[in-house]
């Protein structure tokens, strides 16, 4: 989860620590914390950067293990990472792969098509950023437009080729 699911790009961290801080923002996370916990599946939470940590810090999280990792931008956060993984490997779960290497290099890589929600293009899901609110001309992000990026691998490819379907489609269309 977000620790905040809005574009805060523009607010300060003291801002976003507030933000997060809320009474009102505290309360909502605990109810989705508290039925995602009431599965009784989870067997690890991982937070990433202060803000995620300051969260979970008032959160209801029960007897499950919480790893508070470094944000991936923070130094150090490679080999803290790494750390974690260790912790991880030593976690009784069910694992998407049969052997798990449980090493990081610290490549970006892409997400798998199964964690994402249906209908998501590939290359929605490959390194790097793929959205930027525009800059007005008074150095302040825009409230109302984005820029969506796709990334060059993306654009060079070549289009599939039409279906019999859609070429006789094509062929009756005047």
């Amino acid at each position: 989860m977000r620790v905040l699911p809005v574009d805060t790009q523009d607010l300060s961290f003291a801002t976003k620590k507030s933000i997060t801080t809320n009474p009102q923002v505290i309360k909502v996370y605990d109810a989705i914390v508290k039925k995602v916990l009431s599965k009784k599946k989870t067997k690890l939470i991982l937070t990433f950067g202060s803000l995620s940590g300051t969260l979970i810090d008032h959160l209801t999280t029960a007897e499950i293990t919480v790893l508070k990792l470094k944000a991936w931008s923070q130094s150090g956060a490679k080999g803290d990472w790494q750390n974690a993984l260790t912790t991880i490997q030593n976690k009784n779960y069910a694992k998407d792969i049969s052997h798990p290497s449980f090493s990081y290099d610290g490549e970006r890589l892409q997400i798998p098509g199964y964690d994402l929600p249906y209908g998501t293009l590939k290359w929605q899901a490959s390194s790097g950023d793929r959205a930027k609110r525009a800059l007005l001309s008074n150095d302040h992000m825009s409230p109302d437009y984005y820029k969506l990026i796709i990334p060059d691998w993306a654009y060079k490819l070549k289009p599939l080729p039409l279906t019999s379907k859609e070429q006789a489609a094509l062929m009756h269309h005047p």
